[in-house]
């Protein structure tokens, strides 16, 4: 089928820098990830060098992502400052947080966060996944989008 050609999953090796994550820069993108079923979403800051890092592994996990392991979107957030192209969801974000969680102060210190989203609803986070492997943020994907995910990363849950 891909006789000559490289195949989609096998250009990373040829061209390491190419994005193949879709980045948050509309509205309409924030409401179509919220109707998603199954999506991941990155939180970005180009200051800082583990959220950098972390964007080459979501990459890689995107590009290892496999249809049989359930379909996911994957998103960049690039929330680096207000004039960013992602920065209009800082309100979505005020709104994940009057659920009891404190995610926003995580994503601000550029540690690299991603968040696990089914419906638009958060099912799982982490801090910094430079803390992780590729391989154990795909298992924790497939975890997320099987039910079997609890939020952990973040401060506790206020009671």
């Amino acid at each position: 089928m891909y006789r000559g050609c490289v195949r989609p999953r096998e250009l990373r090796r040829y061209v390491p820098s190419l994005i193949f994550v879709q980045t948050i820069s509309e509205q309409n993108h924030l409401s179509l990830l919220l109707s998603q079923e199954r999506c991941v979403i990155y939180f970005y800051v180009d200051w800082s060098a583990y959220a950098i890092r972390g964007q080459h592994m979501l990459e890689e996990l995107e590009s290892s992502w496999h249809p049989a392991d359930k379909s996911a979107f994957f998103w960049l957030a690039d929330v680096s400052d207000t004039g960013a192209p992602s920065a209009f969801i800082h309100n979505w974000l005020r709104q994940l947080e009057q659920t009891g969680l404190k995610i926003i102060v995580s994503i601000a210190s550029g540690n690299g966060c991603v968040g696990w989203f089914r419906l638009g609803e958060i099912v799982d986070f982490e801090r910094s996944v430079t803390q992780h492997n590729v391989e154990s943020l795909a298992e924790r994907t497939k975890r997320a989008f099987s039910g079997g995910a609890t939020i952990v990363g973040p401060e506790p849950r206020e009671s």
